[in-house]
């Protein structure tokens, strides 16, 4: 009998919810290879600020996936981004920095909207 206990989760992938607990980095940083680790959690270090997008990407996905009661698995995430590339216009052959920075651009500007939405339904009913 064979001795798996050195890799327990061989071929199977985590729960997007729990990835970042189980492999170290959000999930982003991965999708789009962009060194996340290199920064060992000094903000100062991260010039092109990989750790806020990278974290927000991942906050944004996760928020998608609860509030729609999508499956916690890789491939929502990977479904829900190619939509949001889609919807920014993303090419296949961009460069995964600038993509990032451009579906970062995006939520931040949702994410706005949508608190401004809230806060016109607060004021005026």
């Amino acid at each position: 009998m064979k001795d798996q206990s050195a890799s327990p989760n061989l071929g199977v992938e985590p729960a997007f919810s729990i990835y970042r607990n189980i492999k170290g980095v959000p999930y982003t940083a991965e999708y789009f290879n962009v060194p996340y680790g290199d920064f060992a959690g000094e903000k100062e270090l991260d010039v092109e600020g990989v750790l806020e997008k990278t974290d927000r990407v991942d906050d944004y996905v996760r928020n998608e996936i609860v509030s729609k009661g999508l499956k916690d698995e890789v491939a929502t995430y990977k479904s829900l981004m190619a939509e949001l590339e889609e919807k920014v216009g993303a090419s296949k052959h961009e460069e995964d920095m600038n993509k990032l920075q451009r579906i970062y651009n995006y939520i931040l500007t949702l994410v706005e909207d949508r608190g401004m939405e809230k806060l016109k339904e607060q004021l005026y009913g």
